[in-house]
């Protein structure tokens, strides 16, 4: 049995979509949801700002390398007589190409500041610093929906193609009514 080509590209569009869409969805639940957390005081243990360099690769043997830059914030805080740590800001915290965003994050939380921690309740390890919903919240639940629909889309070509031409095969190299 032949695989078709187009095939296993819907499949890993459509699964790496729905995985962002997974872990989006869950962030944005959580990020509503923070409004109602109990909250507690908290001390800022270090800040700065992360470089992380990335390779996108095209072809074996060439890419681009690039520094994408986040803002890192640890704090420590105590519920109940436990004493906890945190590194989460808020909900879907991009880094950017240009440090000067994560510059201005980490500038509201310098090293032995007191801040609020909002944590879960029931799972006092999952803190933040900034409850609600942000506009990047949603952005991995936007990427795995762009992700996933251009995989339909190609799914959804693919039967048009199949039913109105008689096009067999796609992606194999066979055309034709074979």
């Amino acid at each position: 049995m032949k695989i078709s080509v187009s095939i296993v590209f819907v499949a890993i569009f459509m699964t790496v979509g729905a995985r962002f869409i997974a872990v989006g969805a869950r962030d944005v639940i959580r990020a509503g949801a923070s409004t109602e957390w109990p909250y507690v005081t908290g001390l800022v243990l270090d800040s700065g700002v992360e470089r992380r360099q990335h390779r996108s690769r095209v072809r074996p043997g060439t890419g681009r390398t690039s520094i994408i830059y986040y803002p890192k914030v640890i704090y420590q805080y105590s519920v109940q007589g436990t004493s906890y740590s945190g590194d989460r800001i808020e909900y879907g915290t991009l880094g950017k190409d240009n440090p000067a965003h994560a510059e201005r994050i980490v500038e509201n939380y310098p090293k032995g500041k007191y801040v609020r921690v909002y944590y879960m309740p029931g799972q006092v390890t999952e803190s933040i610093l900034v409850p609600g919903i942000t506009l990047s919240t949603w952005f991995r639940m936007g990427f795995g929906f762009a992700f996933f629909s251009f995989g339909m889309l190609v799914l959804y070509a693919q039967t048009i193609l199949r039913k109105n031409i008689g096009v067999r095969n796609i992606g194999t190299g066979n055309i034709g009514n074979s």
